[in-house]
């Protein structure tokens, strides 16, 4: 039991790490316009590419917020505050008998939002991103410890 928590936790610190260099890159698309990113593979990979378009900045995209807005956050902004989420499950879960579950809900809509950027990552912008595709297997195996720590459901035997 111990053990996937700790798993976690080392995946969050790790997507905190994918997350803040992102935020750092896109950082530096914008003041330095010719700036090439490691994660730029001639030939094989565009993060540069990905990190330009209007889904970097969803909640602009889907209309939530006017873009340039304070609440305009971009992918990476809005990764940070989930994994700071994430990094509160050991002590909420002691504390609340809910926690799992709820955090277990939040652990889906994360996963479902991945999918939804893989496909539009694949099919609508058509590029192999790095660091996105890293945060996909992060959320993944988070996914998985936060699947594997909920209650496991009791079997009564019929009389």
């Amino acid at each position: 039991m111990l053990t996937r928590i700790v798993v976690l936790i080392i995946f969050d610190f790790i997507g905190v790490g994918v997350a803040m260099y992102t935020w750092h890159i896109e950082n530096m698309l914008t003041t330095f316009p010719g700036y090439q990113p490691a994660c730029d593979i001639s030939g094989f990979a565009s993060c540069s590419k990905v990190f330009k378009t209007p889904y970097a900045h969803i909640l602009s995209h889907w209309g939530i917020v006017p873009p340039g807005h304070a609440l305009d956050w971009s992918l990476p902004q809005l990764a940070l505050v989930y994994f700071a989420v994430i990094l509160l499950y050991p002590a909420v879960r002691r504390i609340s008998p809910a926690a799992k579950q709820m955090y277990f809900g939040v652990g889906c809509l994360a996963i479902c939002f991945n999918l939804y950027l893989a496909a539009i990552l694949k099919f609508v912008v058509q590029e192999f991103c790095i660091l996105c595709v890293s945060n996909y297997v992060v959320n993944g195996v988070m996914f998985a410890c936060l699947y594997k720590d909920l209650p496991k459901a009791k079997v009564s035997k019929a009389d």
